[in-house]
């Protein structure tokens, strides 16, 4: 409560003025003003449909020449495919991949003529 000590009231404007400087929000109508400790949390009903169109935005999109959708829409679209078409979409997708390039195993080297050890081997006997 905003007051002044004395008797009179303070204009609107001013007391408008003060609310303001203490951190409110105020609106068009009384229901739209809003205190500096509620200003401040997330309104919890948003903060769900936030996170969704936040994810949805992030999603990459997939393009082809008919139209262009989030790739999280073609998960669920995939999710419900009857067991043959699933098949059918798995083999589109492997020839999609791109296949790794073979590697050969290095040669293991040929081992090294001792001559000198299988000769003082020989002199051990």
């Amino acid at each position: 409560m905003i007051t002044t000590g004395h008797r009179s009231s303070l204009p609107p404007h001013v007391i408008i003025k003060k609310l303001r400087q203490n951190g409110w929000q105020l609106g068009n109508t009384s229901r739209d003003d809003l205190c500096p400790e509620c200003a401040r949390k997330p309104i919890q009903s948003h903060v769900e449909v936030g996170k969704k169109a936040l994810s949805d935005m992030m999603a990459p999109m997939v393009r082809s020449d008919i139209r262009s959708l989030h790739f999280t829409e073609m998960l669920a679209v995939a999710a419900t495919l009857d067991p043959d078409q699933a098949r059918q979409l798995i083999l589109v997708l492997r020839e999609r991949i791109p296949k790794k390039p073979k590697t050969e195993k290095p040669k293991k080297p040929d081992p090294l003529d001792d001559t000198d050890y299988e000769r003082w081997l020989g002199e051990q006997e």
